[in-house]
């Protein structure tokens, strides 16, 4: 299932690819799956990425409202925390615009 789904996301346009990816990511994390999350970063998620959804009112700069590692956090999927920071180098300090 992974591959296939990689194997799609190839297809589409770069930056296309990347917001949907990172936008899947974060709600991978927020559901706690942390295989899928590795899978996800090997495929080229970016744990730190921020996408239209995630930045404050979409406007480029401000800080993301949510990161796949707050959402983790926040939820209490160390599992999927641990997949961001130690296969993903997330960044567990990177200051979002609730502060987490």
């Amino acid at each position: 299932v992974h591959g296939e789904a990689n194997r799609k996301m190839t297809t589409l346009a770069p930056n296309v690819r990347q917001n949907v990816i990172d936008e899947v990511l974060l709600a991978v994390a927020a559901q706690g799956d942390a295989s899928l999350v590795r899978a996800l970063i090997i495929a080229g998620a970016q744990p730190d990425g921020t996408t239209p959804t995630t930045t404050t009112a979409g406007v480029a700069g401000s800080p993301p409202i949510k990161t796949p590692v707050s959402v983790a956090c926040a939820k209490g999927h160390l599992e999927a925390l641990r997949a961001l920071i130690d296969q993903g180098g997330s960044n567990p300090n990177l200051e979002t615009s609730f502060g987490l």
